[in-house]
């Protein structure tokens, strides 16, 4: 079977029942008749994202609502944006489904106050709403996946594993119908290292531990890493933790956020073998926006902001320097920096851990990059998460796999 067959067969049902079960209640199937009218409450990004997934289904929201007072009259993919009040006032009998996952609660007693009964307010969990909300900018339609056919066989026929062929066909698929949220469940059921091998209540987000804990990566006794977008030192944490008796772990910490680079100072701890840079991994020196948050969503920018940093190729940071390992989950610039690593990547053949969710198309055109930089690696995607967050591919040096 080629690709698109393969994605056919495991996509599922096309009717979309999960999803309007799941944000619109008990009375869905009212909505759905249209007998009642139904509103998203929150003009924020969830809002804009959901509005999409209901117009794919022939269902119309008559409004959009929020409590904050600078966002009423705005408009939401062409809908009005109204306080509850006026909300209340133009559609009494219409259900309110709740684009967002925090505040719920006071969100409720807003309704009500402006006259939404209790049984007119569907309160859709946070995990099943991170789900409808994320996963649509992320959808693959048929036409998609017809363009990208002959990138997303060679990548099938680059993993190295069924596990890893398998996790890209049901991520491709889920993509291919992104509403259906059982199927998801089920996915992360098989796949997600989170639920298989629940990690060590220490120090940061799990992906941190599954980067140096897993089936693929082996570890010896004198290790380099590359770290790029090393956060608050999570991954450095558990680097150095994997550090055997008598071994000597080196490790080049990467991190422009100036908050999260305070923290990683703290983890370093004077380490005469940690080596910490606040510039960013990228394809050629240059100064770029940036989003100064202190939270694993700082990220270069299109746009303006305050904040400009500096980025260079790690060809001319590091090279001639001994490499094993590099990591990257860089929220979206890994394309950008592994082009700037080229020649570091060659010199060394170290093993890559690189994310692939960020941006879509990641999930093919990271592999085939880096199978242009230097073939000869085997592949393997594995879920270090629990949600639709940290998908890793592992390229490992076939020498590595063959002791």
């Amino acid at each position: 079977m080629n690709i698109i067959d393969l994605v056919t067969a495991a996509s599922p049902a096309k009717d979309h029942a999960d999803f309007i079960e799941n944000t619109l209640g008990s009375r869905f199937a009212e909505v759905r008749d249209g007998k009642i009218p139904f509103i998203v409450h929150g003009a924020g990004s969830a809002g804009a994202r959901m509005v999409p997934v209901f117009r794919a289904l022939d269902l119309e929201p008559v409004a959009v609502t929020d409590n904050a007072p600078e966002k009423i009259g705005s408009s939401i993919q062409g809908l009005p944006v109204l306080d509850p009040e006026t909300a209340h006032a133009r559609h009494p009998s219409a259900i309110v489904t709740l684009a967002a996952g925090k505040y719920q609660q006071e969100i409720a007693e807003r309704l009500r106050s402006a006259g939404f009964g209790e049984d007119q307010i569907v309160r859709t969990s946070p995990d099943a709403l991170r789900f409808y909300t994320h996963i649509e900018q992320w959808r693959w339609t048929t036409a998609d996946l017809a363009r990208h056919a002959p990138d997303l066989e060679k990548t099938y026929a680059l993993l190295s594993d069924d596990e890893s062929r398998r996790i890209f066909v049901q991520r491709l698929a889920l993509l291919h119908n992104p509403a259906d949220y059982r199927s998801w469940q089920r996915h992360l059921a098989e796949n997600s290292f989170v639920r298989r091998y629940p990690p060590p209540q220490d120090k940061g987000a799990p992906e941190s531990h599954y980067y140096f804990n897993n089936d693929i990566l082996r570890l010896g006794t004198g290790e380099i890493l590359v770290d790029c977008g090393a956060f608050d030192g999570d991954t450095l944490y558990h680097f150095l933790k994997r550090k055997p008796a008598g071994g000597k772990y080196v490790a080049h910490c990467l991190e422009p956020d100036s908050h999260s680079f305070a923290k990683l100072h703290e983890v370093a701890h004077a380490d005469p073998d940690v080596f910490l840079y606040r510039i960013g991994a990228w394809s050629e020196k240059a100064t770029l926006y940036f989003e100064n948050l202190g939270t694993t969503d700082s990220r270069i920018s299109r746009a303006p902001t305050p904040t400009r940093i500096e980025v260079d190729r790690l060809d001319d940071l590091l090279l001639g320097r001994p490499v094993s390992i590099i990591k990257m989950d860089i929220e979206g610039a890994e394309r950008q920096a592994l082009r700037g690593a080229r020649a570091l990547i060659r010199e060394n053949r170290p093993a890559l851990l690189i994310s692939v969710y960020h941006r879509r198309d990641d999930l093919f055109e990271i592999p085939g990059l880096i199978d242009e930089i230097v073939p000869g690696y085997r592949y393997y995607l594995r879920l270090f998460s629990d949600d639709f967050t940290e998908l890793v591919l592992l390229a490992v040096p076939e020498r590595d796999q063959d002791e």
